[in-house]
């Protein structure tokens, strides 16, 4: 179904009377004017970021609602040039929060307190500053007033909250590739999160971390059925040596695994290649292990 079928659709169906049609119109044509309607997104029952989907998803909420979510995501849309300052701590820090536990099952927990309060300590004071600095022409400009602006941000608070983080998390991804493979500066533990996450989200793998003491060798270990792989990870500035190889070999008898690779940001010495030629184990970058495993 195109998006003229399915418009058609709400408009026989009741849901979307005509008379709205005009006025809701206009307020997404003036979120589309200021180029924030991916700040919309949250609002949106999109499992994409495409324009056709946000339309239809927001031409289903009413004018006054429309109106009102105009002037917030105009501050929004300023307010996300924090963000993109952010965006490397941002990544590293939701790759090290979410991680699987023992039994296959996302744990997200740490991620969301930590974005909940990075909102509230970073962008909403922006998000506040620049909506008490608008004037009434501005809030005239999207249909509303500062009075009713003030009412529908009270009664909508919760939703409003959902749909920001919803925003947030959506925008951080897709800006992920512009920082994939950049210089950041991560602990090993916050290396093996990152490659644990990407396995879990990516693959068809279940990645969980061993212990960070006794882990013969395996930062990860890696299951699909009966087949069971283990992972050394290694983030560093130079190219890896042959110690590398050596523990993974010794952490795939140790765990019985199928086979052992090692994982580096920064590639491998030469003898460090001769050496898992010999043994078995496999040499890779994050991006090759997630090819690999698909």
């Amino acid at each position: 179904m195109n998006i003229q079928e399915e418009f058609e659709m709400l408009v026989a169906s009741g849901e979307l009377p005509i008379e709205s049609i005009n006025p809701r119109n206009q307020a997404i044509n003036r979120i589309q004017v200021i180029n924030a309607s991916a700040w919309t997104f949250g609002f949106t029952n999109c499992l994409r970021v495409q324009a056709e989907e946000i339309f239809i998803s927001l031409i289903k909420l009413d004018e006054d609602f429309l109106s009102n979510l105009g002037v917030y995501v105009a501050a929004f849309k300023i307010a996300s040039e924090t963000i993109d300052n952010h965006l490397g701590v941002l990544l590293i820090k939701k790759d090290r929060l979410i991680r699987t536990d023992e039994f296959g099952e996302t744990i997200s927990s740490g991620w969301n307190s930590y974005i909940d309060n990075y909102y509230k300590t970073k962008i909403e004071p922006i998000i506040n500053t620049i909506i008490e600095s608008m004037s009434d022409e501005d809030f005239n400009a999207f249909e509303t007033t500062r009075m009713k602006f003030a009412f529908w941000s009270a009664v909508n608070k919760d939703k409003i909250m959902q749909a920001l983080y919803k925003n947030m998390n959506v925008y951080i991804e897709l800006n992920r590739e512009e920082y994939q493979g950049a210089a950041l500066d991560l602990t090993g533990v916050e290396y093996e999160n990152k490659i644990a996450s990407m396995i879990n989200k990516d693959t068809s793998w279940t990645a969980e971390l061993t212990k960070v003491s006794g882990d013969q060798g395996a930062d990860l270990l890696l299951t699909k059925g009966p087949i069971k792989i283990v992972i050394q990870t290694k983030y560093h500035k130079s190219a890896i040596g042959n110690s590398a190889v050596q523990e993974a070999y010794a952490a795939q008898k140790f765990y019985n695994s199928d086979l052992s690779i090692v994982v580096s940001n920064s590639g491998f010495t030469k003898s460090a290649e001769e050496l898992s030629q010999s043994t078995g184990v496999k040499l890779m970058t994050d991006s090759q292990l997630l090819d690999f495993l698909k």
